[in-house]
């Protein structure tokens, strides 16, 4: 069996957070709409996990785990110019680039902030420090084995 890769994932948690996601048990994610995040996206697998963050708030920090569920597969609301992610140049051309995948919720987590996580050196490198806009990256296992032992698993 191979093992999964590991992702962080990002979120306005007004937009929907990881109390939603506990509640509705798994979702869509979808409105990407940033090519870079969708290239990460592409290689998403079923069985891969991912840290849930809230950016654009008051204390932007990872506050879940999630599981991959799906294989990315193209994002309809791309096409749907009542959705708040239409895409105007996909409908017009009828050729759909965004992606989507589902993911299921596995746990919450007491925040880890975005000022911790610069302070933690397996982060230091990171795009979540770097490239701070980006919606979606890899992590690796030493970062996902950090966040594992600071959270108590």
């Amino acid at each position: 069996m191979a093992t999964p890769n590991y992702w962080l994932m990002k979120s306005e948690p007004n937009e929907y957070s990881i109390e939603q996601l506990k509640q509705d048990k798994h979702t869509w994610w979808d409105g990407i709409r940033n090519h870079q995040a969708k290239g990460f996206m592409a290689k998403m697998q079923p069985k891969d996990l991912a840290l849930f963050y809230h950016s654009s708030c008051k204390v932007p920090g990872i506050v879940g785990m999630m599981e991959v569920i799906s294989k990315a597969e193209e994002d309809p609301e791309a096409l749907n110019p009542k959705s708040d992610y239409a895409d105007n140049k996909a409908i017009a051309s009828g050729n759909n680039p965004w992606l989507r995948v589902k993911v299921a919720f596995k746990a919450e987590l007491e925040i880890i902030s975005r000022n911790e996580l610069k302070q933690a050196a397996c982060f230091l490198h990171s795009p979540l420090i770097k490239q701070s806009r980006l919606s979606i990256m890899p992590i690796n296992k030493s970062q996902w084995q950090w966040v594992l032992k600071r959270s108590g698993f």
